[in-house]
């Protein structure tokens, strides 16, 4: 085999081993983000349920204000019925 044939020849092998190498490594990068932002999230979560169920306590509250007032106001117009019959 002529000098430059085994020349070209080393060069095309050391550039797959290379390309190779950058898919693994490129691969590696790619599962390290996806397991990043599965920690973030998981991470985040709980601050998001405890925000959710603030909320949903605060519309609970305001809720049960509400059907206390319309009872309160349904008893009251009740009494007034009676007393003006």
């Amino acid at each position: 085999m002529a000098p430059w044939a085994k020349a070209e020849l080393r060069k095309k092998r050391r550039a797959e081993r290379r390309d190779r190498f950058f898919g693994h490594v490129r691969g590696i990068f790619v599962l390290l983000m996806i397991a990043t932002v599965w920690v973030i999230i998981l991470n985040h979560q709980v601050e998001i349920q405890c925000l959710n169920s603030a909320k949903m306590i605060q519309e609970i509250k305001k809720s049960a204000t509400a059907e206390r007032l319309q009872m309160e106001a349904l008893r009251h117009e009740k009494e007034v019925n009676q007393t003006t019959q």
